[in-house]
């Protein structure tokens, strides 16, 4: 995912991240994604003080990303934010493992590979 999430961005698709975490977790969880890079866009649930499957989440998310809600993937293992996210006009995959992840990005982004 670390690759794909490289790949888009090198295709011009900015990236970020919307976090569901808690204060104590945020030496844990940056360590996680630091392989990834440095990213377009960082909500951290703990500081907005809203979290997913929220809407507001959504809306500060893209408001602070500087795209319309259609600009917006959501990639997460949880239906129920998948779910409120489309409810806030944001397309999503709903991660099951890789492979199935990086198929659904490549219909939604046309990227002819993800990897």
């Amino acid at each position: 995912m670390v690759c794909a999430l490289r790949y888009a961005r090198d295709n011009g698709f900015r990236v970020g991240i919307l976090s569901n975490n808690v204060v104590e977790w945020e030496p844990y969880w940056t360590a996680i994604v630091a392989p990834a890079g440095e990213v377009d866009c960082l909500i951290d649930s703990c500081r907005a003080g809203v979290r997913k499957p929220d809407p507001a989440i959504f809306d500060l998310a893209a408001r602070t990303a500087g795209a319309a809600p259609e600009d917006c993937v959501l990639v997460d293992d949880l239906a129920e934010n998948c779910a409120a996210a489309r409810g806030q006009g944001w397309r999503a995959v709903h991660f099951r493992d890789n492979h199935q992840a990086l198929h659904d990005l490549r219909q939604l982004t046309g990227l002819p590979s993800i990897l």
